[in-house]
């Protein structure tokens, strides 16, 4: 009798012990069965092969987002379902991709109660795109500047040239309406300290406070030519980046996903040049004031 209770007593510690740990765990496989989790990774690719980073992944919902890194891969970890301002989450939504001279993407990513569902949508087992997401490019932009290189106190006009082409479809752009077009304002990020060294130039004084006109940008390129000076003491000895200002549209970008960047960014603001953008050429390079005898 006493061998009878001692077993039926160790085989309800066995129960126990499964009930325990069957939600979690399975002890004869060893696997994780895992119900939600908390981080969303995948890759990006861009169609013309360019270097992937600086992609902005944006999830609509919980608002939001992060930067690829050089190599396109990426990591969106999920709020806690407890701490979630809209509650416990449920629904599927978009993991939004965005570059302004590519086409916006999305991919579709199931929240029940908060948390990411696994094997639902786009997103595979572990919590990871099914495939890299493929950015398709809309717009070249090149920008040329003569000389490339001019002291601090450089008195001579400096030539600025501007080439916009579509890669298939057209593309719409917005600019100031002035006689220099998108190269009525010019931005000029310092390459070597990108976060205390922006300024802006207003190149015919009145581009600032203008009327926005828009262009269609086909297959064959245009191109704009501006002259300006650098005012005294403008920029100091440095490399820069000479951005002409103007707006790409796509209907599609939802205007939540745009507020990340700061505050009215379509307009010839600071936080502008925060839009992700693949731009060529347009370096300046400013070198220490040259003495004149």
């Amino acid at each position: 009798m006493k061998k009878f209770t001692i077993y039926y007593f160790l085989l309800l510690l066995v129960v126990v012990f499964l009930l325990l740990f069957e939600c979690t765990h399975n002890p004869f496989e060893n696997t994780k069965i895992t119900i939600g989790e908390k981080i969303i990774s995948g890759k990006v690719e861009l169609s013309d092969h360019s270097k992937p980073n600086g992609v902005y992944v944006w999830l609509e919902g919980f608002d939001i987002g992060t930067w690829t890194d050089a190599h396109g891969n990426f990591e969106i970890s999920l709020p806690h379902a407890r701490t979630q301002s809209n509650g416990r989450i449920t629904g599927t939504y978009k993991l939004f991709f965005f570059l302004a001279n590519y086409q916006l993407d999305s991919s579709f990513v199931v929240i029940r109660n908060g948390e990411l569902q696994l094997s639902h949508g786009d997103i595979n087992e572990n919590g990871q795109l099914k495939r890299p997401k493929y950015l398709k490019k809309i717009l070249k932009i090149e920008t040329f500047v003569s000389p490339p290189s001019v002291a601090e106190n450089n008195e001579e006009k400096i030539t600025i040239e501007l080439v916009l082409r579509a890669i298939r479809d057209s593309v719409t752009i917005k600019f100031p309406g002035r006689s220099a077009g998108p190269l009525s304002i010019l931005y000029f990020q310092n390459n070597e300290s990108e976060a205390t060294a922006l300024k802006i130039l207003d190149i015919n004084g009145q581009a600032m406070n203008s009327k926005m006109l828009t262009d269609s940008i086909s297959a064959v390129p245009k191109y704009w030519n501006a002259g300006f000076q650098l005012p005294p003491g403008f920029l100091t000895n440095g490399n820069y980046k000479v951005i002409p200002y103007f707006t790409i549209q796509q209907n599609s970008v939802p205007e939540e996903l745009l507020n990340n960047f700061g505050n009215k960014v379509d307009k010839p603001v600071r936080d502008f040049i925060k839009v992700p953008t693949k731009r060529e050429g347009g370096n300046l390079r400013i070198s220490k004031m040259v003495e004149v005898p």
